[in-house]
């Protein structure tokens, strides 16, 4: 099964890629697009995709060799080849936010919501990178979605990002959870109904920061234990 979503996840980036623009003009390269893949027994399990922002020097050239990339993500988020596999806040989170719920429970899914980051160093892309890659919001992100339905969605991306969430995925509600402020953690109900519950907090790097790591994220693994009934793994 996981194979026949592969290959579904694999025409729409194929499409995708081609239908770019040289990128060529622009004052700063992009990066490759980031890529999914999905493990085996992934459609078995509670499946949660966690958002980040962009990547972080993913350092392959826009090229049409879109399997390439999804393997070069299978090996770093499934596998955890790479030596930066559980490396900085964002890897390190991710990884015990799947480890705690246990793996016999849930599937997580990394993606970002830039699709399309800069070549070198992190940070959002300029404008016009953001601009090159509108059909990668309304169609690409829209796609994986659709694809993998997910039963949970958490985008580490801070309310500065809330623009391209509604770039992607349209308006949403915010509403306030466990007494904090909507722009440090809150539940969000997309205006056209989308299948899955939604929660934004701040990036992890962020989150550590601000010493709220441990409360934000042992309430969205509750609010995940108790939406679907089981317990975590690794207390």
């Amino acid at each position: 099964m996981s194979d026949k979503i592969n290959k579904k996840l694999l025409k729409i980036y194929e499409d995708a890629i081609n239908e770019l623009s040289p990128s060529s003009k622009f004052d700063v390269q992009p990066a490759h697009p980031f890529l999914l893949s999905i493990p085996d027994g992934y459609e078995r399990k509670v499946k949660v995709m966690l958002f980040g922002k962009e990547t972080n020097g993913w350092q392959e050239d826009l090229n049409n060799n879109p399997q390439k990339a999804m393997d070069r993500y299978k090996r770093f988020w499934i596998d955890k080849e790479s030596k930066f596999s559980n490396r900085g806040p964002l890897m390190q989170v991710f990884n015990e936010f799947q480890k705690t719920l246990g793996m016999e429970h849930v599937s997580c899914i990394w993606n970002n919501i830039i699709k399309i980051g800069k070549y070198d160093n992190s940070g959002e892309p300029p404008r016009e990178i953001i601009d090159w890659q509108q059909n990668w919001f309304e169609v690409v992100l829209r796609e994986e979605l659709k694809i993998l339905t997910p039963d949970v969605v958490i985008f580490f991306t801070g309310p500065d990002y809330d623009k391209y969430i509604k770039k992607a995925f349209g308006g949403f509600d915010v509403l306030q959870v466990i007494n904090r402020e909507t722009k440090q953690i809150a539940k969000i109900v997309f205006k056209d109904n989308q299948n899955f519950i939604a929660y934004r907090t701040y990036h992890p790097g962020h989150l550590r920061r601000s010493e709220l790591e441990k409360e934000f994220l042992n309430y969205l693994k509750k609010e995940i234990c108790n939406s679907f009934h089981f317990h975590e793994t690794v207390k």
